[in-house]
This record gives C-alpha cells, sequence and structure tokens, in this order.
C-alpha cells in the first residue's frame, strides 16, 4: 500500500508537470503565431511600399497596374498627385488628387498568393475595380496611399512625396479587408496588421537647368548650313553658348527676348570649353551631378541599347509607356524621318551616349544631350534645349528654339524617387 501510494502521488506529479509543459507548449505556439502573422503582415507593408516606389518611378499603368501603352492611361505619379504651378515658393511640388480621408481617396490594393500578384489601381481620377480573392481564401494582401510629406499642415513640399503602406497576413473579407481599393479610412478586420509610412524624395533627373537653347562645349560650325535659334526667356535669354569657335552659316538667325535687341549669342567660353575637356567625363558630372553608368542606372531611367545605331522608332517605342521618363541611349541615335518626339504637356528626355544625327525633319520638344550633333536635316526643329560637350556641324538648316515651360516640366518633374533617410516610421494608423 505504501508503495502503491508513493507511485500514485509520483503519477499526480508527473501529470501536473505534463500539465504545465503542455501550457507552455501552447502559449510558445500561440507567441510564435503571432509572431509569424505580424512578421508576414510587416512584410506585406513593407511589399506596398516597395510597389508604391515602382509605380512612381515607372510609366503609363492601366486598372490592373500593370505597364501600358495606351495614352488613355496616366503614369501613377499624375494618377496619385496634381501638378502645381512652378513658382519661387513650391517649385517642382504636386497637391493630392484627392484629400486623404475623402470617400473618394484614391487607394491602391495587391493579394499576394504564391503564385500571382493581383493588384487595381485607380486610374485618371475613378474609383478602380475590386479584386477577385482566390477561392481557397489563402495569400495575404496590402494596401497603399499617399499624403503630402510635409510637417508644416500637410502641404505640399519641392520634390517629396509620402505613402502609406497597410499590410495584413492574411486576406480579410468584405469591402474591410486590405486589398480595398477606395474608400473611407477603416481598420483591416484581419488576424495580423501592419501600417508603416515612408517619405519619397526626387532624384532630378536635370538638376542643372540650360540657359540657352544650344550650349556646347566645343565648336558651333554653321558654314555649309544656317542656324536659326530664339531664346524668348528673359530670365536667361541666351541663343548659343559654345566653348570653342562659332563659324557662320548663310542667313544666321539669333533672335534673344521680345523688346531686348540682342542676339544671346556668346563663343569661345572659356569655362566651357574647360568644362568639356575635364578627365573623367566631368562635363557629364556636372550636368547630371553623376556619372553615366549610375545614371543609366536610376529606378525611373530607361535604357536603350544603341550600340549598332537607333532611330526614332526605338526612342518612340519607348516613349509610349513612358512619357515622362528620363531615357539613356548607349550609342548613336539618328533621327531620319519627320516623326514627332514629345510634346509640351510631356516633353522627352533623351540622354544619348554618343552622337545625335538630325538627317529627317523630326520635330523634338524637351531636352536633349548628346556627346556631339550633326544637324543635316532642312526643316527639323527642337522646343527645348540642346546641350553636348562636344562640337555641333550642321549642314542643313537648325532650328531651336528655348522653351522655359518644357525645360521647368523636365527640371522640375522628371528623375528617380527613393526613400529619404530616416523616414520608415511604423503607425498606428489605418488609411
Amino acid at each position: 500500500m505504501a508503495a502503491l501510494t508513493v507511485v500514485m502521488v509520483l503519477f499526480f506529479v508527473m501529470a501536473l508537470g505534463a500539465a504545465y509543459t503542455n501550457r507552455t507548449l501552447i502559449l510558445e505556439q500561440r507567441i510564435s503565431l503571432g509572431t509569424y502573422r505580424a512578421a508576414k503582415a510587416l512584410e506585406a507593408s513593407e511589399a506596398a511600399l516597395n510597389l508604391a516606389l515602382g509605380l512612381m518611378n515607372g510609366g503609363l499603368v492601366n486598372a490592373q497596374c500593370q505597364p501600358s501603352v495606351n495614352p488613355a492611361d496616366n503614369d501613377y505619379r499624375l494618377t496619385q498627385y496634381t501638378e502645381l504651378p512652378p513658382d519661387k515658393d513650391i517649385q517642382g511640388a504636386y497637391g493630392l488628387m484627392v484629400g486623404r480621408g475623402n470617400a473618394t481617396h484614391i487607394v491602391t490594393g495587391c493579394i499576394m498568393t504564391d503564385s500571382s500578384l493581383n493588384c487595381s489601381c485607380a486610374i485618371n481620377n475613378v474609383a478602380n475595380p475590386a479584386i477577385a480573392q482566390p477561392n481557397n481564401g489563402i495569400g495575404s494582401a496590402f494596401h497603399f496611399t499617399t499624403f503630402s510629406a510635409n510637417a508644416n499642415n500637410n502641404q505640399p513640399a519641392p520634390g517629396v512625396w509620402g505613402v502609406y503602406g497597410t499590410g495584413c497576413g492574411s486576406l480579410g473579407t468584405g469591402r474591410d479587408d486590405c486589398s480595398k481599393s477606395n474608400g473611407s479610412p477603416t481598420i483591416p478586420k484581419v488576424d495580423g496588421i501592419a501600417s508603416v509610412a515612408l517619405t519619397m524624395g526626387l532624384l532630378r533627373a536635370l538638376p542643372l537647368a540650360p540657359v540657352a537653347a544650344l550650349t556646347a562645349g566645343g565648336s558651333v560650325d554653321a558654314s555649309a548650313g544656317s542656324l536659326k535659334v530664339s531664346n524668348p526667356d528673359s530670365a536667361s535669354g541666351y541663343t548659343v553658348l559654345s566653348g570653342g569657335a562659332y563659324v557662320a552659316g548663310t542667313n544666321d538667325e539669333f533672335a534673344g527676348p521680345a523688346g531686348s535687341g540682342v542676339e544671346g549669342r556668346r563663343h569661345s567660353i572659356s569655362q566651357l570649353s574647360d568644362l568639356a575637356a575635364l578627365a573623367n567625363d566631368g562635363w557629364f558630372k556636372t550636368v547630371f551631378a553623376m556619372d553615366r553608368v549610375n545614371y543609366g542606372s536610376q529606378p525611373a531611367a530607361r535604357f536603350i541599347d544603341c550600340t549598332g545605331g537607333c532611330d526614332q522608332t526605338h526612342v518612340a517605342a519607348v516613349l509610349a509607356g513612358y512619357p515622362r521618363n528620363p531615357i539613356v541611349l548607349e550609342g548613336n541615335l539618328t533621327l531620319n524621318d519627320a516623326s514627332t518626339l514629345g510634346s509640351a504637356a510631356n516633353p522627352v528626355m533623351l540622354v544619348i551616349n554618343g552622337v545625335l544625327t538630325l538627317s529627317g525633319n523630326a520635330t523634338v520638344t524637351g531636352f536633349l544631350h548628346a556627346n556631339s550633333v550633326v544637324w543635316s536635316a532642312s526643316t527639323a526643329t527642337l522646343s527645348g534645349a540642346l546641350l553636348t560637350p562636344g562640337s555641333v556641324a550642321i549642314t542643313g538648316t537648325a532650328r531651336l528654339r528655348f522653351d522655359r515651360p518644357v525645360i521647368d516640366i523636365v527640371r522640375l518633374r522628371y528623375g528617380s524617387l527613393v526613400r529619404t533617410t530616416g523616414s520608415f516610421n511604423v503607425r498606428e494608423g489605418y488609411y
């Protein structure tokens, strides 16, 4: 009886130990599951920020957030923001397309499954459609929206954007799910949720704006043709600036701002020739604030391999989907027909790491930079600005006009959005 009593007591103690161990195990499993859900939600919110950056640096998008060549679609920056007039206070600033917290608030939502990422974008200020959820209900989701990143009453700030990202470890149900596409701020009804904020800064594609229609580090030779240049902008007034000599052509014309009575032409500028002669591509680094390799690798830049030569068809193919992105061409570009590249609303920006040849009567609106220029066309026109560290040889009739509004769009709007240091923050509010 004594032995039996001792055995029963030991069994009872063992049962208590097993119960305690099981309770601890269950608690650890719950902690582990909660940590998994929280981590999954946080990763989903991070995915929201990354997609927002990708879309803001991309081109035209359709209602499924996929790249588009439909001119009726818009790029994501203009889907989320409206351009504000460039003035002394808010140069390069954007205003929100729709006020934050509004019933028609623009939101982009996505559902992530093992095999795909399905998203829904609001384009042209129209609420985007709901996303069909997978039948098995397995996956995670997120949505994001934008705000004016300025500590001063949330007012627009030059070259600065903000994005809120909300991620969920599961899909949720109904209009309160995490992949919502529009509507007032609500907290998704899911088992794991995280909300983060990020400020994006614009790395400008053209940090140093030109002040003349034509700027050359070398000579400008129009002896076999003619040069007709105008600059109506009173803030700059220059028509042609060259580091080398200017060789006059037949019936050259230079027109400065109205009423100024000056040609606005200067040549043999030592500062330009010295800059063009700098080692390690000093001209390019001065104009674009980085070397050619890094410039072509920035998120918003579109790259075209022109080592075998390119023409306007190659440029037009990229512009169809990316009308407001800087285009970098590695090699020579020849414009040999009457194509139209760029417009006053969407000027083209071409950075040509080679020779630019205009042999056709193209109409170009925007900013062009090339190693050197050969102009043999008779009626080709450029409205904007042309820069080169090399020489300009004119055998036809070169018609250039400095266009300040076009250059301002390129200078203040074009470039890559990047994460600003120290701006990532975990939030308690949800949008």
